[in-house]
């Protein structure tokens, strides 16, 4: 019988694995960044995604973007300020159990089914920040400019509201 801590460590590399994998998929990225954190205790990815627009620029001036981490077997991710600082929102699953099992029944190999959802990946994640940044953009927008502060302290009251 395996103990708690065989438990924990066991899932700890299955994590650390498909953080890893992960990693690799969106490094191939031309419009990502992705810091890894895959030593921690709980190991993680913190993803920005680049943008031409100003505004938005002012929004990556306070590192906003996505931490990927695992709970359980599952990966999940959600906004972050900094990949160490405070987290915005819900955590969401980043892909759906049922898919994996419908392409390892597919497959019949587990690393090539996590692969194929992997690839899936990045426009997930294009698309949850492209949502974020413009219904930030929106907020933006109908704030006066007599209400504006620090840029800082502007672009974050706007993204804990929007949450």
């Amino acid at each position: 019988m395996r103990t708690f801590k065989e438990f924990v460590e066991s899932n700890n590399k299955e994590a650390k694995e498909k953080l890893k994998t992960l990693k690799d998929v969106l490094e191939k990225q031309t419009d990502m960044s992705v810091e890894s954190f895959l030593s921690e205790e709980d190991p993680f990815l913190f993803v920005k995604v680049k943008t031409e627009n100003k505004i938005l620029n002012n929004i990556q001036d306070i590192n906003l973007g996505i931490k990927i981490s695992s709970l359980g077997k599952r990966l999940i991710y959600r906004l972050h300020i900094g990949p160490k600082g405070a987290s915005i929102g819900v955590a969401k699953n980043l892909y759906d159990e049922e898919d994996y099992v419908n392409k390892l029944s597919v497959n019949k190999n587990e690393i090539r089914s996590l692969k194929e959802i992997m690839e899936e990946v990045p426009n997930k994640l294009r698309k949850f920040l492209e949502k974020t940044y413009s219904n930030i953009k929106k907020k933006a927008n109908k704030t006066p400019e007599s209400e504006l502060t620090s840029k800082d302290e502007f672009i974050s009251q706007i993204i804990m509201n929007l949450f």
